[in-house]
C-alpha cells in the first residue's frame, strides 16, 4: 500500500484484523442492513487486503458481498448487479463516476436496484454527488479511511451533516 514511494508492508495479528473488520462492519451499517447485498468494486488478490477485509466485515453484519474487484469490464459490473441484485456498491469515487458516464446511455441504472452507493478513494464534488444519485436514483454516501492503516476512519450516514468517526481506534484532535 501507499499513496507514493514504495510500496508498504504491514504486518497485523488477527486481533488486529478482527478489529479492522469490526469497523467495517459498523461502517456499513450506516448505509446497509441484512436483507442488503454488497458489491465490492476493490482490489483483490492478496489475502486481507481491502476488498476481503471489507467482504469479511460484511459477512460479520449479514450481508452477502460479492467480490467484483475492479479488473472486468462496466459491462461486467452491471451483469453481476442483475444477477446478485446488489442493493449497495462499494466501490472508489473516480470508478464508479467513469463507469456511470460510459453506462448511463446503454442502460437505465437507476433500475438496477441498487439503492447505495458508498464510495472512496477519490474526492466527490457535490456536482458528482448530484450526477450519481440521478443516474443511479440512489443515495450516494462517503468513506474515508488510509489503506496504510488498514482501518477506515470515517463514514457519512444519511443525515450528510458530516461523518461517524471509528472512535473505537482512533484519537481525534481538532486544532483551531
Amino acid at each position: 500500500s501507499g499513496t507514493t514511494g514504495p510500496e508498504k508492508r504491514l504486518f497485523c495479528t488477527e486481533k488486529d484484523l478482527d478489529r479492522m473488520t469490526d469497523f467495517m462492519a459498523a461502517g456499513l451499517r450506516t448505509v446497509a442492513d441484512k436483507q442488503d447485498v454488497l458489491q465490492i468494486i476493490l482490489p483483490f488478490g492478496t489475502a486481507n487486503n481491502q476488498g476481503d477485509l471489507l467482504a469479511k466485515g460484511a459477512e460479520k453484519m449479514g450481508i452477502f458481498p460479492v467480490k467484483a474487484g475492479m479488473r472486468i469490464k462496466p459491462e461486467a459490473q452491471i451483469d453481476l448487479i442483475r444477477q446478485h441484485g446488489s442493493t449497495v456498491l462499494f466501490v472508489p469515487t473516480p470508478y464508479l463516476y467513469r463507469m456511470t458516464k460510459e453506462l448511463e446511455d446503454k442502460n437505465s441504472l437507476g433500475s438496477l436496484g441498487v439503492k447505495t452507493l458508498f464510495v472512496t478513494s477519490g474526492y466527490l464534488s457535490e456536482p458528482m454527488r448530484d450526477q450519481l444519485k440521478r443516474a443511479w436514483n440512489g443515495h450516494v454516501h462517503t468513506h474515508y479511511g488510509l489503506v496504510e492503516m488498514g482501518l477506515g476512519l470515517a463514514v457519512e450516514c444519511n443525515a450528510y451533516d458530516g461523518y461517524h468517526f471509528n472512535e473505537a481506534d482512533t484519537l481525534l484532535e481538532i486544532i483551531d
